[in-house]
């Protein structure tokens, strides 16, 4: 009987073992790809999915939140994840950067600050300074996303410290929807608004907006760029997905697109981009620009054939 008991447990530890072997072994034999809950991540992450599979090479993603794709790639869990803000991410970097690699800078001028209109700009309002001017118009009220937001903290402190004039306004708070939706609401009905506006988003594609100059430096960094992570072996396991990651760059006005797609009419991410890389052959040349398929042959020509 107690021989039985030691036979079983010893079967258990087998098993879990070779289970555990499994999974390592899985994770050297394809590419995992962290995937985040926003548009712009989704259509990053499709994109080198594509590009990726149509060239031959085995690829999953991975659905997880911002801290655990940083963290997964400096563990080398995660072999690529392009949605590193900065300097949103300054202080997470600075804990990672001996594990990681910064393959790209897959997207700049990136941009988060108050906006405006265009209409409201010809007007006149191209500042924070300007707001003063046209208050009544505004009726005061600057829409700036849910309560803790950035964009919350900052106006809020300029209406304390009356920065621009602005002591007796006051901020709006409400969900990012309910936001985008008074946002559309205002935009559509011709009012004066001034509102919270980040690029890319499918706002701007949706319609002209223009970000407001800040003299007074309220917004310390209102310019963003976004980083593409991979662990520090990444390129001597996978050096022609490595060549990839460092050619994948990304047009803003392009992802405003994708992003309207699928963040504002819910279409498939891998279906948007596809249909897009089908009508745009030459960027993808560019991003498969001496980049070999799996089979050794040149991967635009292999991503071409299976398309």
């Amino acid at each position: 009987m107690e021989f039985k008991k030691i036979m079983m447990v010893v079967l258990i530890v087998s098993i879990l073992l070779i289970s555990s072997i499994s999974h390592i072994n899985a994770k050297k034999n394809e590419i995992i790809i962290a995937e985040a809950n926003w548009p712009g991540i989704r259509a990053k992450t499709a994109a080198a999915k594509i590009l990726l599979t149509k060239i031959g090479y085995p690829v999953s993603t991975k659905f997880v939140n911002d801290v655990v794709a940083h963290n997964g790639v400096a563990e080398d869990q995660i072999d690529i994840y392009m949605g590193s803000w900065m300097p949103t991410r300054k202080d997470t970097m600075e804990k990672i950067k001996d594990k990681v690699e910064i393959a790209a800078t897959n997207t700049d001028n990136c941009l988060y600050i108050m906006g405006v209109p265009k209409y409201v700009w010809d007007q006149g309002v191209k500042t924070f300074a300007d707001l003063e001017k046209y208050k009544d118009k505004f009726d005061k009220k600057m829409y700036v996303g849910p309560s803790g937001w950035a964009a919350d903290k900052i106006m809020q402190k300029a209406i304390d410290n009356n920065v621009y004039n602005l002591g007796d306004w006051e901020v709006v708070n409400s969900t990012q929807g309910a936001t985008l939706a008074q946002v559309t609401k205002s935009i559509r009905e011709k009012e004066w608004i001034c509102f919270v506006a980040w690029k890319p988003h499918w706002m701007n594609y949706m319609f002209d907006i223009k970000y407001l100059k800040d003299p007074e430096k309220l917004w310390e960094d209102p310019i963003s760029t976004v980083l593409t992570l991979v662990p520090k072996n990444f390129k001597s396991k996978w050096p022609e997905a490595h060549k990839l990651t460092k050619n994948l760059i990304f047009d803003i006005e392009v992802l405003n697109k994708w992003i309207y797609e699928i963040g504002k009419n819910n279409t498939d991410p891998e279906k948007t981009v596809l249909k897009w890389m089908k009508n745009n052959k030459k960027q993808v040349e560019k991003w498969l620009d001496g980049v070999k398929a799996k089979n050794g042959e040149d991967a635009y020509k292999v991503f071409l054939q299976n398309i």
